[in-house]
């Protein structure tokens, strides 16, 4: 159900991406997991660098950005690949 809300959207017709928050909690790393499976374009933000360093162990090919202020100074906070975002589910787990 899911993957056909966010592959309906229409950032996935506009070579969009989909962009996770909480995506440390159960039910974010199950949506990695499914997104993973089906090759749906997929960028997760978690609170810390410790949580992004976990997530990038668990799924190396997903790229994985830590939300934490002292962390993102100066920086851009997603990885772009000239695409727009336009899909953000937040799980609650």
């Amino acid at each position: 159900m899911l993957r056909r809300e966010a592959q309906g959207h229409l950032a996935f017709g506009n070579d969009g991406l989909l962009v996770q928050t909480a995506a440390g909690s159960s039910v974010g790393r199950l949506v990695t997991g499914l997104a993973q499976f089906h090759n749906l374009p997929l960028v997760n933000v978690v609170r810390s660098e410790r949580g992004a360093a976990e997530l990038r162990q668990r799924f190396p090919d997903i790229p994985v950005v830590s939300d934490s202020r002292r962390h993102r100074r100066g920086r851009d906070t997603a990885p772009r690949s000239g695409t727009s975002s336009g899909t953000v589910p937040g799980p609650a787990g």
